[in-house]
């Protein structure tokens, strides 16, 4: 681990600002986190390109910064990886309600259609009005 006393100002700089950088992904991720508990779903598309344009800024960082960073950075990635997962393993469970909630529908929709007296000629090549 290095010691800020012992970097120059070059070095504090970029660690100061990949610091921001990740601070701001877990901004993002609690951000969804928060959007997900209040049933926000179609605010969470931009949310997620933000934090993919932050993580794409962190990797080009490192790779020009080339040097080890402190600890507490791999401890906040950690933090973010684990409620990043938890949001994605949330989501997938939203994605399977609502596909089996539309299947439900479908069928009912189909019963009704049936049921209605009306003709159903989709689908079909004869002309049943004539």
């Amino acid at each position: 681990m290095k010691d800020t006393n012992s970097m120059d100002n070059k070095d504090v700089k970029t660690v100061q600002q990949l610091r921001l950088l990740y601070e701001e992904v877990l901004y993002c991720v609690n951000k969804i986190t928060e959007l997900i508990d209040n049933k926000f779903y179609e605010d969470i598309e931009g949310i997620v390109t933000r934090r993919s344009h932050v993580l794409q800024d962190i990797a080009s960082l490192k790779r020009s910064y080339g040097k080890a960073l402190p600890e507490k950075f791999d401890e906040l990635a950690e933090k973010i990886k684990l409620i990043d997962r938890e949001n994605v393993k949330r989501l997938e469970q939203l994605k399977a309600e609502t596909a089996s909630e539309l299947e439900i529908t479908k069928n009912k929709s189909k019963v009704l259609n049936a049921y209605s007296g009306l003709e159903n000629t989709s689908g079909e090549i004869l002309d049943y009005n004539e």
